[in-house]
């Protein structure tokens, strides 16, 4: 393939480096259909100014079974981050104080951008879509993983009023030391909720399982407060399924470093929530 230099200099050379394949010609929309929030906010008539989610607020979708969280393969969200949160703010003043209402709604479609991979109009008409909202805020990790039948008009309409639940805490059930090396028995319950159809039908989309991150630090620092994935790092990258025990096992901190460990979450297509869900105790080696 050669690029031609043009308008579409920009949209060539990504496709050229793998950054992305390509986006419908056709809107196909994606939308909440009702004001997203998480289970621990407050809506309508709140009496401080604390948004029922954050400006950190994210999303990815894809096609069911035919997703691929490598940019460039599958049809989904690729390299577009699906940002697409309606924010709104609106202050009432009473007798006894100011009250406020939010409004976070979510809507993006399927042909926003050439930064997306592939068509959903190349699949069949019972083709679901999957869309994973995430949301730090407050030091905590919520999520909530919506999904759709196409309609006539193949739009995608999610549930009304979706809430974001709680990414559980990751339990450590025991741990042991020998030969320099830590092995940690854990485990996760199931989420307060797990797939939620739409109004014309949905999938399953998972969770599936969960998977341990770590993080290390001195035993002075305080607690991580990030659920980016970001500053974690994957400590078994083997599936557990909710409730059941999982072992993993690292090497030692060093003298004086403690070990935290936190829970991911896995989906269908092997798509994974970007924040942790909240972390064990500190472990070290006895």
């Amino acid at each position: 393939m050669r690029c031609i230099l043009s308008t579409a200099t920009l949209a060539c050379a990504m496709l050229l480096s793998g950054v992305a394949a390509a986006a419908c010609g056709e809107a196909h929309l994606i939308a909440s259909k009702g004001l997203v929030r998480n289970d621990d906010s407050c809506l309508m008539y709140c009496k401080s100014e604390a948004p029922n989610l954050s400006t950190k607020a994210d999303a990815v979708f894809w096609a069911l079974g035919a997703g691929d969280p490598r940019v460039g393969e599958g049809i989904d969200s690729g390299a577009f981050k699906g940002r697409n949160f309606v924010f709104g703010k609106q202050p009432l003043n009473y007798g006894d104080g100011t009250f406020y209402n939010y409004e976070r709604r979510f809507q993006t479609n399927w042909g926003a951008t050439y930064l997306i991979d592939g068509c959903i109009k190349d699949l069949g008409p019972d083709q679901c879509t999957c869309l994973l909202l995430t949301d730090e805020n407050a030091g905590r990790g919520y999520f909530a993983m919506l999904t759709a039948q196409r309609t006539n008009a193949n739009d995608f309409w999610f549930a009304d009023e979706p809430r974001l639940a709680r990414i559980p805490a990751l339990e450590v059930v025991s741990n042991s030391t020998a030969d320099g090396r830590l092995r940690v028995d854990v485990r996760m319950a199931a989420p307060a909720r797990g797939s939620v159809p739409g109004p014309n039908g949905g999938c399953a989309c998972g969770p599936l399982g969960f998977t341990v991150m770590g993080q290390r630090s001195r035993r002075t620092d305080p607690p991580p407060a990030s659920r980016r994935v970001g500053v974690w790092d994957a400590v078994g990258r083997e599936v557990a399924p909710f409730g059941e025990t999982a072992t993993v096992t690292l090497d030692c901190p060093a003298p004086g470093e403690v070990v935290y460990l936190a829970g991911r979450l896995r989906f269908e297509d092997a798509f994974d929530a970007p924040l942790v869900g909240a972390q064990s105790d500190p472990l070290s080696c006895r």
